[in-house]
Protein backbone atom coordinates (compact mmCIF):
# COMPACT_ATOMS: atom_id res chain seq x y z
CA UNK A 1 0.00 0.00 0.00
CA UNK A 2 0.92 3.20 -0.81
CA UNK A 3 0.34 6.62 1.41
CA UNK A 4 0.31 9.64 -0.93
CA UNK A 5 1.78 12.59 0.59
CA UNK A 6 -1.49 14.57 -0.58
CA UNK A 7 -3.67 12.39 1.55
CA UNK A 8 -0.62 13.15 4.77
CA UNK A 9 -1.42 16.78 4.37
CA UNK A 10 -5.42 16.25 3.66
CA UNK A 11 -6.25 13.59 6.11
CA UNK A 12 -3.62 15.87 8.82
CA UNK A 13 -5.36 18.72 8.20
CA UNK A 14 -9.04 16.91 8.68
CA UNK A 15 -7.94 15.92 12.24
CA UNK A 16 -6.27 19.26 13.54
CA UNK A 17 -9.42 20.91 12.03
CA UNK A 18 -11.98 18.08 13.74
CA UNK A 19 -14.37 20.22 15.88
CA UNK A 20 -14.25 18.00 19.22
CA UNK A 21 -15.09 19.04 22.81
CA UNK A 22 -12.27 16.02 23.75
CA UNK A 23 -8.98 16.73 22.83
CA UNK A 24 -7.42 13.75 24.28
CA UNK A 25 -9.97 11.69 21.45
CA UNK A 26 -8.16 13.95 18.88
CA UNK A 27 -4.92 13.15 20.10
CA UNK A 28 -5.53 9.80 20.17
CA UNK A 29 -6.55 9.61 16.41
CA UNK A 30 -3.86 12.03 15.10
CA UNK A 31 -1.08 9.74 17.21
CA UNK A 32 -2.81 6.61 15.02
CA UNK A 33 -2.15 8.42 12.33
CA UNK A 34 1.06 9.71 13.06
CA UNK A 35 2.30 5.92 13.57
CA UNK A 36 0.99 5.06 9.52
CA UNK A 37 2.84 7.88 8.41
CA UNK A 38 5.81 6.11 10.04
CA UNK A 39 4.95 2.46 9.08
CA UNK A 40 4.92 4.10 5.42
CA UNK A 41 8.32 5.46 5.86
CA UNK A 42 9.96 2.44 7.43
CA UNK A 43 8.55 0.78 4.62
CA UNK A 44 6.74 -1.74 7.36
CA UNK A 45 4.73 -3.90 5.99
CA UNK A 46 2.00 -3.22 3.81
CA UNK A 47 3.41 0.18 3.73
CA UNK A 48 5.79 0.68 0.47
CA UNK A 49 8.22 2.82 -0.25
CA UNK A 50 7.43 6.04 0.64
CA UNK A 51 10.40 7.89 -0.99
CA UNK A 52 9.44 7.02 -4.14
CA UNK A 53 6.77 9.57 -4.50
CA UNK A 54 9.66 12.23 -4.68
CA UNK A 55 9.82 11.87 -8.58
CA UNK A 56 7.00 13.16 -8.94
CA UNK A 57 7.55 16.32 -6.99
CA UNK A 58 10.77 16.76 -9.30
CA UNK A 59 11.03 19.95 -11.61
CA UNK A 60 9.28 19.00 -14.74
CA UNK A 61 6.70 17.08 -12.83
CA UNK A 62 5.72 19.64 -11.04
CA UNK A 63 5.71 21.72 -13.87
CA UNK A 64 3.67 18.96 -15.70
CA UNK A 65 0.97 19.08 -12.54
CA UNK A 66 1.06 22.61 -12.91
CA UNK A 67 0.11 23.25 -16.21
CA UNK A 68 -2.74 20.82 -15.99
CA UNK A 69 -4.35 22.66 -12.46
CA UNK A 70 -6.04 25.50 -14.39
CA UNK A 71 -8.44 23.17 -15.61
CA UNK A 72 -8.78 20.90 -12.97
CA UNK A 73 -9.94 23.72 -10.62
CA UNK A 74 -12.56 24.16 -13.19
CA UNK A 75 -13.90 20.56 -12.77
CA UNK A 76 -12.78 20.90 -9.35
CA UNK A 77 -10.50 18.35 -8.85
CA UNK A 78 -8.10 19.02 -5.72
CA UNK A 79 -4.41 19.33 -6.34
CA UNK A 80 -4.31 16.32 -3.67
CA UNK A 81 -6.95 14.53 -5.89
CA UNK A 82 -5.00 15.16 -9.06
CA UNK A 83 -1.21 14.12 -7.11
CA UNK A 84 -3.27 11.02 -6.03
CA UNK A 85 -4.39 9.96 -9.41
CA UNK A 86 -0.33 10.94 -10.78
CA UNK A 87 0.77 8.90 -8.26
CA UNK A 88 -1.67 5.81 -9.11
CA UNK A 89 -0.51 6.13 -12.58
CA UNK A 90 2.82 6.05 -11.99
CA UNK A 91 2.40 2.36 -10.10
CA UNK A 92 0.00 1.51 -12.66
CA UNK A 93 3.00 2.02 -15.16
CA UNK A 94 5.43 -0.02 -13.23
CA UNK A 95 2.77 -2.92 -13.55
CA UNK A 96 1.33 -2.68 -9.74
CA UNK A 97 -2.54 -3.55 -9.40
CA UNK A 98 -3.75 0.17 -8.29
CA UNK A 99 -6.80 0.73 -6.52
CA UNK A 100 -7.27 3.89 -4.57
CA UNK A 101 -9.45 3.33 -1.47
CA UNK A 102 -12.02 6.50 -1.59
CA UNK A 103 -15.96 6.69 -1.31
CA UNK A 104 -14.87 9.86 -3.80
CA UNK A 105 -16.70 8.83 -6.88
CA UNK A 106 -14.89 11.25 -8.76
CA UNK A 107 -11.39 9.92 -7.58
CA UNK A 108 -12.24 6.20 -7.92
CA UNK A 109 -13.43 6.95 -11.57
CA UNK A 110 -9.97 8.14 -12.22
CA UNK A 111 -8.49 4.97 -11.24
CA UNK A 112 -6.12 3.04 -13.54
CA UNK A 113 -7.42 -0.15 -14.99
CA UNK A 114 -6.36 -3.39 -13.30
CA UNK A 115 -3.65 -5.55 -14.69
CA UNK A 116 -4.41 -7.95 -17.68
CA UNK A 117 -3.89 -11.14 -16.35
CA UNK A 118 -1.51 -12.72 -19.41
CA UNK A 119 -3.21 -15.35 -22.06
CA UNK A 120 -1.81 -18.96 -21.90
CA UNK A 121 -0.64 -17.95 -25.81
CA UNK A 122 1.28 -14.76 -24.63
CA UNK A 123 2.46 -16.89 -21.14
CA UNK A 124 4.59 -19.46 -23.46
CA UNK A 125 8.32 -18.83 -23.22
CA UNK A 126 9.90 -18.16 -26.78
CA UNK A 127 12.65 -20.57 -27.53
Amino acid sequence: MVLPLAAVIETGNHIAQAKTANSESKRLIAQKFADIMTYAADETTPWAKFREQIVLWEEEALKSLAAKFPNQAVEKTSMGDASIVILGRHYHQKGFHVEFLTDDDKLKSQEPPPPQPPTRRSSRRKE
